[in-house]
């Protein structure tokens, strides 16, 4: 407790962070009353709201007096240094960081902020509700935003989309809500913005075959499908039966395009239209419901029945929940095409979405549609042919199979072999290639004495996986280039041409690397080809909080590479930096992902609370580890070093671990498995930090880039790489005023390590191509599109520094293996990396 006193009368003044805002009488005999308060300090912020009053005071424990005798005053600002007569402003305010705005609590190089201690402090009140504090009574309530209630804003009050749309208006956003639905909590994704052609106003979404029960039950599937956008995973919400609406809109995906239409009807659920089975029609008209296949699907050209419950005459044809049917005959007894939802009905009971017809009688072929991905064969028209089901669970499903012919749907597809080919890929050899959704990659299948591989494949179609190529070759047609693949041990993708080249081959790029694996972003739409991956259980994306899937295709599991900060099976834990109680002097710690922020006590600053107004830490001008070494007999841990003008936690390693004796002071530690050290990245060109809670820590899997970058000089470079756990290091010579000197402004700065040097950095299983040699800082090929390094070394096969194949280094990138930061590239060895100084 801090006691501020005046001669003439004592008056309290808290800071041991008990309750907020009291009042009491009769101090020492005085008959006057006075206020006492408990504040905390934000160092280098301002509140920026209306200025109760002004004025000058000779240090901060005034300004506090002036606040907690002004009944209004709720919290000060107060200058982080003295005008020229010695003096410091003060502002009284009477709102607080609760009550303003968010953003009026600024940074200021001019200002510290100082606020009462409230309970409004742990920010208690959920769902954006702003907590009121009630100074008096050390309470709070929580003053909830449209749609909620309870003590903490805590319950929603929503009963559909539509009630999100009309409180929030033009602030909404498609995401997910909480909505009241039976008198039960249901969270539920809303469509707020206008799915293209439905307009705005908040959707609800639902989807099913015609016969199923979920048509006319009051009974959810998948509820967790309800709370993503327009993708592949089917639900039944609650809102099927108890959601009222004035409007329908309905939407197909097909060959990765949404269309929209809508039915402007208003119903007390969707439920009460369908469940009882009775026709109730509609007036969209052919035009909309063709258009919402995207022209594609083929309706004939009469009946024209439309609406709810739509069946056939004759119940044998087609029929669907929401649709339009059509005929080739001027009546609607037995329709045979069809485009809507919940279909159903002969030759077409597979697709239950879409758009579906029959085949003439004299073009049918007889194509069983089983389960099992195993081929079976068949007698068509005297032919024998193989088949098998192929199916995709990504967002396309038109497959031609007859002229006139086709399966459509608007969430699902399955590929079917034409009735034309002979075998699934080739008339001597019967292959089973499953694409049935099950297990990853298989091996050891014997086919004529041949031992091969087969995988499960998923398609996205026009994309690319832009990655470096393992091989690339013509092929008669995309199932030579599966067959390619899944015999090839490294490859784990391919891409294959959408369209013939004029010989009427596809051009086939087998990769090394699949869609998990690559860096976000190299998964690219292109009209020139389709890319396929082999089925993981990383295909449902089950890392969390941007975490990287890492597929084991031997096993058909995967494991889940954690970003900083983040821990647990599926990466769903936020690391808790705080356990560790790391802020001084009484400061308050909240915990941050991958970081902490102290809430220092008054009269205290620093990261960590570790400076006082009147304490120096210590021991006094300790900038790089050897002073310990000097000072003292240390060992490796973390120290408090100043580094540019500020105190910093960094690891310090004594002794000779490989690189010499002495102390080394950490400056970089970064994954070759990652991007964030990439020799474009712009932390190698600017003087900022990143995951300071790694410089704390040894040679371990975190990444971290310290103040020491840019502020350190030294003599020697330490280099180190950690490859399936065996550390290698080497020394480079070197003086320079920092590290940042060295590389920032990309200047090719040689060195003389040597070959040899650097192949004992990666070991035994090192490669490095004969030829160029060129080393040091900045090292880049004569072509720029090829290797690159920050600090490392070239290697080529042809007798110049061209077209550099291979590297190794820190900070690396290029062709081949781009995506390799750390470690030998192309011969794709991958290292965590240590860049430490002495």
């Amino acid at each position: 407790m801090t006691h501020v006193k005046k001669r003439s009368c004592p008056r309290k003044l808290q800071f041991d962070g008990s309750s907020g805002l009291k009042r009491v009488t009769n101090v020492n005999g005085s008959t006057t009353k006075i206020s006492f308060g408990n504040f905390f300090v934000e160092k280098f912020h301002c509140l920026q709201v209306s200025v109760a009053s002004s004025i000058f005071v000779s240090n901060y424990r005034e300004c506090t007096l002036s606040c907690v005798n002004s009944p209004p005053c709720l919290s000060f600002n107060t200058g982080s240094a003295v005008t020229l007569d010695g003096k410091l402003r003060c502002e009284l305010l009477n709102e607080d960081k609760y009550s303003a705005n968010p953003g009026q609590l600024v940074r200021s190089q001019a200002f510290h902020h100082y606020s009462i201690k409230t309970p409004c402090s742990s920010f208690p009140c959920q769902n954006s509700g702003t907590c009121v504090p009630d100074y008096s009574q050390n309470d709070f309530y929580c003053d909830c935003v449209p749609g909620y209630k309870g003590k903490l804003c805590h319950t929603a009050v929503f009963s559909s989309c539509k009630d999100v749309y009309d409180v929030y208006g033009s602030n909404a956003t498609s995401n997910q809500y909480t909505l009241i639905i039976n008198g039960k909590p249901t969270t539920v994704y809303c469509l707020i913005d206008d799915p293209n052609s439905c307009g705005g106003g908040g959707w609800t979404t639902n989807t099913f075959s015609f016969y199923s029960a979920f048509w006319t039950d009051k009974s959810e599937y998948n509820p967790r499908g309800g709370e993503s956008g327009l993708d592949s995973i089917e639900t039944k919400l609650q809102t099927y039966w108890a959601t009222p609406f004035s409007k329908i809109c309905l939407g197909m995906q097909i060959n990765g395009y949404n269309r929209f239409l809508v039915i402007d009807r208003q119903a007390d659920s969707l439920y009460s239209l369908i469940a009882d089975g009775e026709f109730r029609s509609t007036s969209v008209g052919r035009a909309s419901w063709i258009a919402i296949s995207g022209n594609l699907a083929h309706l004939q050209p009469y009946c024209g029945k439309e609406g709810f419950n739509v069946l056939n005459g004759n119940g044998d044809f087609r029929r669907a929940r929401i649709g339009i049917l059509g005929n080739d005959e001027d009546q609607c007894e037995s329709c045979e095409t069809v485009v809507g939802f919940g279909l159903q009905g002969s030759g077409g009971d597979l697709i239950s979405c879409g758009g579906s017809g029959n085949l003439k009688s004299s073009e049918k072929s007889q194509l069983y549609i089983n389960r099992a991905g195993l081929q079976r064969r068949v007698h068509v028209q005297g032919s024998r042919l193989s088949y098998g089901n192929f199916v995709v669970d990504k967002f396309h499903c038109l497959q031609q199979l007859q002229r006139g012919c086709f399966q459509l749907c608007g969430k699902f597809a399955m590929f079917f072999i034409q009735s034309r080919l002979i075998s699934t890929f080739r008339r001597e050899i019967s292959i089973q290639l499953h694409l049935d959704g099950r297990a990853g990659l298989q091996v050891g299948v014997l086919l004529q004495g041949n031992r091969i591989s087969y995988g499960n494949l998923a398609v996205d179609k026009f994309h690319r996986l832009q990655v470096s190529i393992g091989s690339s070759t013509v092929v008669n047609n995309y199932r030579e280039c599966a067959l390619s693949c899944v015999n090839n041990a490294q490859c784990l993708s391919f891409n294959v041409a959408s369209s013939p080249r004029t010989d009427k081959k596809f051009r086939c790029e087998l990769l090394n690397e699949d869609k998990y694996s690559a860096s976000p972003g190299q998964l690219v739409i292109s009209q020139e080809y389709h890319h396929y991956n082999i089925k993981t259980p990383c295909s449902s994306f089950p890392c969390q909080n941007n975490a990287t899937c890492v597929p084991n295709y031997t096993k058909n599991q995967y494991h889940c590479d954690c970003r900083p900060g983040y821990g647990g099976f599926l990466c769903e834990t936020d690391i808790n930096e705080c356990s560790s109680n790391p802020c001084l002097n009484g400061g308050t710690c909240v915990d941050r992902v991958n970081g902490y922020v102290c809430n220092c006590q008054p009269g205290y600053n620093g990261v960590r609370c570790q400076t006082g107004e009147c304490l120096l830490p210590l021991p006094p001008l300790v900038n790089i580890c050897m002073d310990y070494i000097i000072r003292s007999n240390a060992s490796s841990q973390r120290y408090s070093l100043f580094v540019g003008g500020q105190l910093t936690s960094v690891y310090c390693h004594m002794g000779d671990f490989g690189c010499g004796s002495g102390g080394w002071t950490t400056v970089i530690k970064m994954d070759g498995n990652k991007q964030t050290f990439h020799f474009h990245s712009s932390y190698w060109n600017l003087a900022n930090e990143y995951n300071l809670a790694g410089g704390e820590t040894g040679f371990d899997s975190q990444e971290t880039k310290l103040r020491t970058y840019w502020n350190t000089p030294f003599h020697k470079i330490c280099l180190g790489m950690k490859i399936d756990q065996q550390k290698q290091f080497i020394v480079l010579t070197e003086q320079a005023s920092s590290l940042y000197s060295l590389i920032a402004d990309g200047t090719h700065r040689p060195t003389s390590l040597g070959r040899s040097a650097w192949l004992s950095l990666i070991g035994a299983q090192a490669s490095l191509l004969p030829n160029c040699d060129r080393e040091g800082f900045n090292v880049v090929s004569g072509n720029s599109d090829f290797g690159k390094a920050r600090i490392g070394i070239l290697g080529n096969n042809e007798n110049d520094c061209y077209t550099c194949d291979s590297r190794i280094g820190f900070g690396t990138g290029g062709l081949h293996e781009d995506s390799n930061t750390c470690g030998n590239g192309g011969a794709q060895i991958r290292a965590m990396g240590y860049i430490l100084v002495q």
